[in-house]
């Protein structure tokens, strides 16, 4: 199993926990809503001291259809990257990514969001600088009409964290940009 197929299964696996384990604090109400808040990007409870929260946020989604998109979208351009990166690169985009998505999500949006498309963005931010660093302007292209479409959609409703997609795509670029300079990738 590949780092693509392994991240998709484990966040499957993540969405189907509150399904099977009773999560909520009674043993009633909304097991569901009750675990997204355990690992959601919280802003309080990150001031707090909970920075775990950076990174298990992106991996809890809030329901079945954006689960289903992220994953459909890590299936579409994970492999593409990983084969830029080796495996160990590729995990330190995607981590990297979240991580930075989340980070923008904490300064510049107080709603507690999740999800995995703060990483996916990074992934294509990744994308952007190899472009960069390598002349490949194709890539670059390729990549502008996809983040056109997801720019378009994000400000077309409030449920979209856009600050955790841009800081995403940001971490992207940097972690990618970074990497270039070592044995971690295959371009």
């Amino acid at each position: 199993m590949d780092i693509v197929t392994a991240i998709i299964a484990l966040n499957s696996l993540i969405f189907a926990l509150p399904f099977v384990i009773n999560f909520s604090e009674s043993g009633g109400g909304n097991s569901f809503l009750y675990f997204l808040s355990l690992g959601w990007k919280s802003n309080p409870d990150i001031a707090d001291g909970e920075y775990y929260r950076l990174l298990t946020a992106s991996f809890l989604h809030g329901g079945v259809f954006h689960l289903l998109v992220n994953m459909y979208s890590l299936w579409q351009v994970g492999p593409i990257v990983l084969r830029l990166f080796n495996p160990l690169g590729f995990s330190l985009v995607y981590l990297g990514s979240g991580v930075a998505g989340n980070l923008f999500s904490y300064w510049f949006n107080v709603r507690p969001s999740v999800g995995a498309s703060g990483a996916i963005m990074g992934l294509l931010g990744s994308l952007v600088a190899v472009g960069l660093r390598t002349g490949n302007f194709g890539i670059i292209s390729s990549v502008f009409l996809n983040l056109v479409i997801i720019a378009l959609y994000g400000l077309s409703t409030d449920v979209i964290d856009n600050w955790g997609h841009l800081g995403g795509f940001v971490g992207g670029v940097l972690v990618a940009f970074l990497l270039s300079f070592t044995n971690l990738v295959n371009f």
